[in-house]
């Protein structure tokens, strides 16, 4: 009985790495984005991945510094955290977009618990975040990335 609950009591720990994910879609009609570099965050490919996502729908991207100007532009800011078990994984991640001081779209992922026992927190960047940028770009069909032979 006691190995029971024990199985249990695992079973459910496992199963608190669920994933979080809140989403207020962007509008149509965005043609450029510029994309604010945050130097904290420091994964491997993050920055090209967010320029991808959004030129993958249409949308022209700029990488502009913390410190430059951004005048009427549509801006995308973003935070990313690492943790840590057995390797590095993202746990957190966090797009705003702001037209001039106004959000317009906003997207989170998280992982409750830090994904807690389930192996699905090691997946790659990608295979995390494509759904929270399917939702946040919702009104911005993917492009083929077939090249259409003439």
């Amino acid at each position: 009985m006691r190995l029971i609950s024990y199985l249990s009591l695992l079973v459910a720990f496992a199963s608190v790495g669920c994933t979080s994910v809140t989403v207020e879609p962007l509008a149509p009609g965005v043609k450029e984005v510029l994309v604010r570099e945050n130097p904290k965050v420091t994964m491997d490919g993050f920055l090209p991945y967010v320029i991808k996502s959004f030129e993958s729908r249409g949308i022209a991207t700029r990488v502009i510094k913390e410190s430059d100007t951004a005048g009427d532009a549509y801006v995308v800011t973003y935070t990313a955290l690492r943790s840590w078990d057995v390797t590095t994984y993202l746990s957190s991640a966090e797009f705003w977009v702001h037209h001039r001081s106004d959000l317009v779209g906003h997207a989170e992922y998280h992982l409750r618990a830090k994904g807690g026992l389930a192996l699905t927190k090691f997946q790659h960047v990608e295979t995390k975040l494509d759904p929270v940028f399917a939702e946040l770009l919702l009104h911005y069909p993917l492009r083929s990335q077939t090249p259409v032979q003439p």
